[in-house]
């Protein structure tokens, strides 16, 4: 990795995170499971952290992914007020 993590990785994260279950968030965002698995799979291999540990029923957030996950939050976080702000009244 050449040290971007790609917008479609973190748009994940944070739907695991928010859903707190692969199915569940690849729904939300239209997308596969095994989509959703592979990639984040691979992000963690990248970030050589363990973002989410994998249960029967869904998945928690480890202490490793929690920091990810604020950043994620933070950096959406002018886009959405932006994307408000920019709609016609």
């Amino acid at each position: 990795m050449d040290g971007r993590i790609p917008l479609a990785s973190l748009m994940q994260v944070l739907a695991i995170a928010e859903c707190l279950n692969f199915r569940h968030a690849a729904n939300r965002l239209g997308i596969s499971q095994s989509s959703v698995s592979t990639r984040i799979k691979t992000l963690e291999e990248d970030l050589g952290i363990l973002l989410f540990e994998r249960r029967h029923r869904g998945v928690r957030l480890t202490d490793g992914g929690r920091g990810p996950e604020r950043l994620v939050i933070a950096g959406f976080s002018p886009c959405r007020s932006c994307s408000v702000r920019s709609r016609p009244e």
